[in-house]
């Protein structure tokens, strides 16, 4: 939280924006026997929050959050929830309280709820996302929607900064070794924008909207992210854009650089990005990234001792 503080203050202070920001959040919920509470990939579909309670004690008992929308997603077990945005940290204290209180009230129930990016496998294995939604804001004046691409140059220039950094930002986007499991359809893989493309890396919506409605989505998060240092790296990220008045590659460009495939080769990407090192602290970096060495030593011997065994790993590379 407090490096989350640190990057929204420098945007504001140093370039005079603010975000305005909301996450969405799909996450799976299963019974004592790791069975989800629904099957089928009947999307948006309200009759499946009917099957189970659980849907609608979440809407009434977590009450300290603005939820703005919960439907049925398209995984087993899946549901998403979307908050109404709100200005800086508050955006991701949204989704942190969130994320705490689904998890106890599902104990509470005998039930497990999960952020995991990829709980179960084969056909009903759909990714948990954690997308990120946020527009620019001056004061009270919009600063997103423009007229080339809907666009603000502003815009334009914050999208190429988070595009530049994509690589490093994936490290704090995609956490676990799991979430890389996640790529591929509705996930990125390369560092692209698009207007209304679920399969870039930035989804933008401002074409058609009126100023203050136009916003842009990130989509490289997965629910197990972090959502205070997502929000951070993208601030850093967008004021090195606007700082350097980075120029907005083509969308849906084919040779965008693509994003690291493992959680390895995400941490190296960030401690190679000196802004993003700079922007969210030398130390920081360095305690997040011995954390998560330390993590993937701890997976790699658990698969190890599966692999020896010749048990199921399912659970040496949850998150």
């Amino acid at each position: 939280r407090f490096v989350c503080r640190g990057a929204l203050d420098a945007l504001r202070l140093d370039h005079g924006l603010e975000l305005l920001a909301a996450s969405e959040l799909e996450f799976v919920v299963a019974d004592a026997e790791r069975r989800p509470l629904f099957d089928g990939v009947d999307i948006f579909a309200t009759l499946q929050l009917a099957k189970t309670d659980f849907a609608y004690a979440v809407a009434e008992q977590i009450t300290t959050v603005d939820v703005r929308t919960m439907n049925c997603e398209y995984g087993a077990g899946q549901l998403e929830i979307t908050f109404k945005p709100k200005r800086g940290l508050a955006a991701a204290d949204c989704a942190h309280t969130f994320k705490t209180g689904v998890k106890e009230l599902a104990m509470r129930r005998g039930l497990a709820a999960t952020f995991a990016s990829k709980p179960f496998g084969g056909p009903r294995g759909v990714g948990n996302g954690g997308h990120l939604n946020v527009s620019l804001w001056r004061g009270e004046d919009p600063a997103t929607g423009g007229d080339e691409d809907g666009l603000s140059p502003t815009a334009r220039h914050f999208i190429a900064g988070v595009l530049a950094h994509a690589r490093g930002l994936e490290a704090l986007a995609a956490p676990t070794p799991g979430c890389y499991a996640r790529h591929g359809n509705w996930a990125p893989t390369r560092a692209d924008w698009g207007h209304e493309d679920r399969n870039v890396c930035i989804r933008v919506k401002s074409r058609d909207c009126a100023p203050g409605e136009a916003y842009v989505e990130y989509r490289a998060p997965s629910a197990s992210a972090n959502t205070y240092l997502v929000l951070a790296g993208l601030a850093a990220a967008g004021a090195d854009g606007v700082k350097r008045e980075l120029v907005l590659p083509p969308a849906r460009d084919d040779e965008a650089v693509l994003l690291p495939t493992s959680l390895p080769e995400a941490l190296s990407a960030l401690r190679a990005d000196e802004v993003l090192v700079d922007a969210l602290g030398k130390d920081f970096v360095e305690w997040y990234t011995l954390v998560k060495d330390a993590e993937l030593a701890d997976v790699a011997a658990s698969t190890a001792k599966f692999a020896a065994t010749g048990l199921d790993n399912d659970a040496a590379v949850q998150e």
